[in-house]
């Protein structure tokens, strides 16, 4: 009986004492680069954005759109894959209808909606941009 009872301790020590592995992590990272290229005639805007989001999960939406003057861009949509690396893509935002991007600041926001089974995650960046020519 005391082997058995200290053979009990042991196993539990040992289990206890083992730390647990951690589960991957489960959340979208979104960095942008805080410098934005217009075309000389202010049609389209160049910005650069690196996301990361885990790769078990399937991307419902991924946009972008920038502000500048009170006056918002159309959605421009990223072509997300899921990898725990961030890849960074490179956008193409037109100007507003009748408007151009103009040399100064400027701000861009973004959202990325995933699905896994029934777990969702998302993020809704903003950031601050600097549009140059």
């Amino acid at each position: 009986m005391r082997r058995l009872c200290v053979a009990v301790l042991v196993a539990a020590t040992l289990l206890l004492g083992v730390p647990a592995q951690a589960a991957p992590e489960q959340t979208i990272s979104f960095t942008v680069d805080p410098v934005a290229v217009a075309t000389a005639d202010g049609t389209s805007l160049t910005v650069h954005v690196t996301v990361s989001c885990p790769a078990n999960y399937r991307v419902l939406e991924a946009f972008v759109y920038v502000t500048q003057g009170g006056v918002q861009s159309a959605f421009v949509g990223i072509p997300l894959t899921c990898r725990p690396k961030g890849q960074q893509y490179t956008l193409t935002v037109p100007a507003p209808e009748g408007q151009a991007w103009a040399v100064g600041p400027a701000s861009l926001s973004g959202f990325v909606l995933l699905i896994r089974k029934s777990n969702t995650l998302s993020t809704s960046p903003t950031a601050p941009l600097q549009i140059v020519i």
